[in-house]
């Protein structure tokens, strides 16, 4: 584990990474002390008002503070991410050890998580989210079921690599239990890429539930969220280029933060690409 941490510290890009992501969530959070106004107030003489010291990023049409409205925006959209990568984890990590070790139970399972993969992820969390009702848990519920079968393939290759070593294939000749083997031997072989697709996971579950807000399926539209936003601002494009602006560029840097984070994990995780800068 230490020479975890002294491989990942050594990524500058990374830890950039890290401390974007940790900054961002941390505005999140503290955002009823950060906010300049309650994000849900409406002040109609304010409406459509630039950025200034009293509205830091200024207002919408309804005369809504943007800056509060983004800080507890980021509420919304990173806990959709984080919960969607942690779900989509756990069941893609059952769903790739039960496959990659029980030959059986791959045929049926690969099958269909192929057939998930089929449909473009948006258009099938699209159908879903429709189908179920817009609304924060029906999102996660949907880009789970869009985002596990990607995990799980990840989860399955690894477990395919490890069975194949002698070592695994002499307990299995002395007789060892399944349960045991997967959970000792296998399981810890298989968080290495798992977590690299999780951090994946994690920027294209933030997009994706900015997207469905965007279009109108995603949380309730009086909520603040980042794709809500965009949302109203996009009929203002040349009046108030701000209510726009500043949403994209907090999906941007949040995304960033979280690829840059990935690609140290990999790079501190991958022993051929360790002593890299």
């Amino acid at each position: 584990m230490l020479r975890f941490w002294r491989e990942l510290r050594r990524r500058k890009l990374g830890m950039a990474g890290v401390f974007v992501l940790c900054a961002i969530t941390a505005a999140a959070l503290a955002a009823p002390v950060l906010a300049t106004a309650p994000p849900k107030k409406l002040v109609i003489q304010d409406r459509l008002s630039a950025p200034s010291a009293a509205h830091f990023f200024g207002t919408d049409h309804l005369g809504r503070d943007i800056f509060s409205r983004i800080l507890y925006g980021g509420r919304t959209s990173l806990w959709v991410g984080g919960l969607v990568a942690m779900t989509s984890a756990l069941f893609g990590l059952l769903l790739g050890l039960t496959s990659g070790y029980f030959p059986r139970v791959d045929a049926i399972l690969m099958r269909v998580m192929d057939g998930m993969m089929a449909f473009p992820a948006i258009l099938l969390a699209l159908a879903i989210v429709a189908a179920t009702g817009p609304s924060a848990i029906n999102v996660v519920i949907a880009l789970t079921l869009v985002y596990t079968p990607r995990i799980a393939r990840v989860a399955r290759a690894a477990v395919l690599t490890v069975r194949n070593l002698e070592y695994v294939q002499a307990i299995e000749a002395l007789g060892g239990r399944a349960g045991r083997i997967l959970l000792r031997h296998i399981f810890p072989n298989t968080l290495a890429p798992v977590l690299v697709q999780v951090s994946i996971t994690f920027a294209y579950a933030i997009l994706a539930e900015a997207g469905l807000s965007f279009l109108g399926v995603g949380p309730s539209p009086i909520e603040p969220t980042w794709g809500n936003i965009l949302a109203e601002g996009r009929q203002y494009l040349q009046n108030a280029p701000w209510i726009t602006l500043f949403p994209g560029l907090a999906i941007s840097l949040t995304v960033l933060g979280i690829n840059l984070m990935g690609d140290a994990l990999r790079d501190a995780l991958d022993p051929r690409l360790r002593g890299g800068n």
